[in-house]
């Protein structure tokens, strides 16, 4: 397994592995998520574009069986923050045939570097709190709790 920059001949496997991710959305928050096409090819090619992000994949077998998506985030002008520069990861996943062989970590672990790279002083993502995997995953990790979203459907 290697990590690398995605390309453009990415685009299938890694449409799958938006898919896996988008199911699962859709699963448990259908009031939040539509069951549409998660990864159309013009936001796929903004993603290869966009200067303030970094598209990582990890391959097995020429194929990417993974990915991380991370944006570097201009520090808050709220005065009454500290501005603090931030990678923030949009999209992690593995694909669901290859979890538990480590790449989950690998992933988290390039995207620190690539941050670090960046300036970067503070490692941000966001995870639905059903997602208990995922939560265990990060805690694990390293990751704790920032802040808490709570919300009430009206």
């Amino acid at each position: 397994m290697r990590i690398r920059k995605m390309e453009e001949r990415d685009f299938d496997a890694v449409h799958l592995l938006f898919e896996q991710v988008h199911a699962l959305h859709v699963e448990n928050r259908p009031d939040v998520y539509r069951n549409t096409d998660p990864l159309p090819q013009a936001r796929f090619e903004e993603m290869l574009t966009n200067e303030s992000a970094a598209c990582l994949v990890a391959e097995e077998e020429g194929v990417a069986v993974g990915l991380c998506v991370l944006r570097l985030r201009a520090p808050s002008e709220n005065p009454v923050m500290r501005p603090v520069r931030i990678a923030f990861i949009e999209d992690i996943c593995v694909h669901r045939d290859f979890r538990r062989r480590g790449i989950g970590k690998a992933l988290l672990e390039a995207a620190r570097e690539v941050a670090r790279s960046h300036g970067a002083e503070t490692l941000m993502l966001q995870v639905w709190a059903f997602n208990e995997a995922a939560l265990r995953f990060y805690e694990a990790a390293g990751m704790r709790v920032r802040n808490l979203n709570m919300e009430e459907t009206l």
